[in-house]
């Protein structure tokens, strides 16, 4: 009974850690290899990184190809199989040197998936062509020693910097020069310099900083205009009070209250405005046609006319009258 409960309990222990696929239907496939490299029974196979399934067995084929020593029997998860293309092949991997070894798929490029029972191909392994490897050793040992010929030569910036003094105290020039601007900046005399030592360019770069630092302070305090503003109760209400005014105003304004806002709202006094400017256009209109006593006599020539002549004998008559009185007395005596 007790070897039961475990086995039961290591079951579910199992399905509980990720064994789900223990209950998944599987199909078999296998591949051949010049040997096992290490790979042994229960070794995972992976594809893509994925546990996909596991070796069941491992046997010697008994065939003549040497590349086809070992067989080995594999079982896939049936719902993975859809996603390996056939032309899928097959090596044995490990994840570190150390590590255990599994089977690996490397995916394939056919659009066909692989069926189950197929014989999986063994990855090619790694072709080394020794004669181009040689050749590029040589290339890279001919190019150190002609380096190093240079050098030894005093060719070149290297070499020239090993060998030649001329590269040694050109550097060394630039060198100095670039201590000399530097000590020629930070000078007394310098605008850099002076703003170095001179205490007085320093004290008006820092003046606007210490204005803007106490105007900010006297606003936190109530100092100020500004701080007064935000600390004194009354002219905060005496200000919000004006904005209060001023919006009861609009708000009458809008619904037609008072002189303005019946004038905006009254179609009547609308009307009435609208009447008494035609009436001016139509007097202005009958001023300029010559209508009545005052439109003739801006329009009427004759009217003119005759009062202006008569306002010049009036003119005549007041100068004589003014140069000889006498002319205008008479005198009767009774």
């Amino acid at each position: 009974m007790i070897a039961c409960a475990l086995s039961i309990a290591s079951v579910l222990v199992y399905l509980l850690l990720g064994g789900a696929e223990f209950l998944q239907p599987r199909v078999p496939i296998h591949t051949y290899l010049p040997d096992l490299s290490g790979l042994a029974r229960e070794a995972p196979v992976r594809f893509n990184g994925i546990h996909v399934g596991a070796v069941t067995h491992t046997e010697l084929s008994h065939l003549r190809d040497p590349k086809k020593v070992v067989r080995v029997d594999m079982s896939i998860v049936q719902h993975y199989l859809r996603d390996i293309p056939q032309d899928s092949t097959v090596e044995v991997a490990a994840d570190n040197l150390l590590g255990d070894h599994f089977a690996n798929i490397n995916e394939g490029k056919s659009s066909t998936p692989l069926q189950p029972g197929a014989e999986l191909q063994r990855t090619p392994p790694l072709q080394i062509n020794m004669d181009d490897l040689m050749k590029a050793a040589r290339d890279i040992v001919g190019s150190t020693d002609a380096l190093l010929a240079d050098i030894q030569a005093g060719r070149g910036d290297v070499g020239q910097f090993v060998k030649s003094d001329a590269f040694y105290n050109d550097t060394l020039k630039k060198v100095v020069e670039f201590q000399r601007k530097i000590r020629e900046v930070t000078a007394r005399d310098s605008p850099a310099g002076k703003f170095i030592y001179d205490e007085t360019l320093y004290d008006q770069l820092r003046a606007p900083v210490t204005r803007l630092n106490q105007q900010l302070a006297d606003l936190a305090s109530g100092q100020g205009p500004g701080g007064k503003f935000l600390k004194d109760p009354a002219q905060y209400d005496q200000l919000r009070k004006a904005v209060g005014d001023l919006r009861r105003q609009l708000a009458d304004l809008e619904a037609g209250k008072g002189p303005a806002g019946k004038l905006l709202k009254d179609d009547g006094a609308y009307a009435s405005i609208v009447r008494m400017i035609d009436n001016l256009n139509k007097q202005v209109d009958a001023l300029n046609s010559g209508d009545g006593a005052i439109g003739h006599l801006m329009v009427s020539s004759t009217l003119y006319e005759s009062l202006s002549g008569r306002t010049k004998n009036l003119q005549v008559m007041l100068k004589e009258l003014r140069e000889n009185p006498k002319k205008f007395l008479r005198l009767k005596v009774f």
